[in-house]
C-alpha cells in the first residue's frame, strides 16, 4: 500500500515536515519515543546512540560519561572517578587515596602511602611533609610519630632514624646526630636527652648509651672520648664529678 506511513529507518530519526525527509536527533545520545512524539536521551547517562546496531549502546570505556557539550562519550572529570550504573554518574573511589585504573578498572592506592589524590591536581599527591603518612581513617596526612621517624620511599611506610642518638631534620629531610655526643634521642620527650651522668656517652658502635668502664675515667665531651683522671691515686667522684684522691691513699 503506497499511503501506508513507515517509521524513519533509524532509531534516532524522525520526520520533519519540513524538510520532508527523516532527521537524526540534536544529540548523539538520544533516540525517537513515537509515543512522545519527542526526541528522548538514552536511558543511562553512559550511553550514546550506535548507529549500526541502531540502540543505545554503552559508551567504550567503564570510566566514560557522555558529555552534553562535547555531545559525545568523554571520561569522568577526574583521574579517581568511573561510571556506576546504580546513580548513573561518575563516582569517585572509595578511600581518597585511591585512582581509578584503567587498565584493570579497578580502583588502586596510590603507589605510595603518603600520598592521596588530590581533586585540585587531579593526580597522586604527597603529604607536604616526610615527616607524615596518609591516613584514611583521618582523611588527612597525618606524623609519623616523634621527631626521629620518617617515611621512607624505600620502605614505603614510616621508619625512624637508624641511630639512637639522631632525629629526623625537616628541611634537608636527613637523620642528624643529637648536638652532643653524651645524648641519645629520647621518643617520648620527642628531644635529644642526655645519656646519664658525666661518665655516660653515646656508643655508635652499641647503638646506645654507655659508661666509661674505669673508675678513674670521665667522659671528655671535648675530646669526645673516655679521659683518666691525671694521677696514680685519683679516682672520678660521680657524684661531685669530679676527680678525687683515694681515700686510703689506694
Amino acid at each position: 500500500d503506497q499511503n501506508k506511513c513507515i517509521p524513519c529507518p533509524q532509531a534516532n530519526q524522525y520526520y520533519d515536515s519540513k524538510q520532508d525527509t527523516c532527521v537524526a536527533c540534536p544529540n548523539n545520545n538520544q533516540i525517537y519515543d513515537a509515543t512522545e512524539s519527542k526526541c528522548v536521551d538514552c536511558p543511562y547517562k553512559n550511553q550514546i546512540y550506535d548507529a549500526y546496531l541502531n540502540t543505545c549502546t554503552n559508551c567504550g570505556e567503564e570510566y566514560e560519561i557522555f558529555d552534553i557539550n562535547k555531545n559525545a562519550c568523554t571520561e569522568c572529570p577526574l583521574f579517581n572517578q568511573f561510571y556506576s550504573r546504580s546513580s548513573d554518574k561518575c563516582v569517585s573511589c572509595p578511600n581518597t587515596n585511591e585512582y581509578y585504573n584503567k587498565t584493570t578498572q579497578e580502583c588502586i592506592s596510590c603507589p605510595f602511602k603518603n600520598q592521596y589524590f588530590s581533586t585540585r591536581w587531579n593526580r597522586c599527591y604527597y603529604c607536604n611533609y616526610q615527616t607524615e603518612y596518609y591516613s584514611i581513617a583521618a582523611n588527612d596526612c597525618v606524623s609519623c610519630g616523634a621527631g626521629n621517624r620518617f617515611f621512607d620511599y624505600d620502605q614505603n611506610d614510616c621508619v625512624s632514624c637508624p641511630g639512637n642518638n639522631e632525629y629526623f631534620l625537616e628541611g634537608l629531610n636527613i637523620c642528624v646526630d643529637c648536638p652532643q655526643s653524651n645524648q641519645y634521642f629520647d621518643p617520648k620527650t620527642n628531644s635529644c636527652g642526655f645519656c646519664g651522668n658525666s661518665k655516660a656517652h653515646f656508643n655508635e658502635s652499641s647503638n646506645n648509651c654507655t659508661y666509661c668502664k674505669y673508675h678513674n675515667e670521665f667522659y671528655d665531651l671535648g675530646d669526645e672520648k673516655c679521659t683518666a683522671c691525671s694521677g696514680t691515686n685519683t679516682f672520678y667522684n660521680e657524684i661531685t664529678e669530679l676527680c678525687e684522691q683515694c681515700p686510703y691513699g689506694n
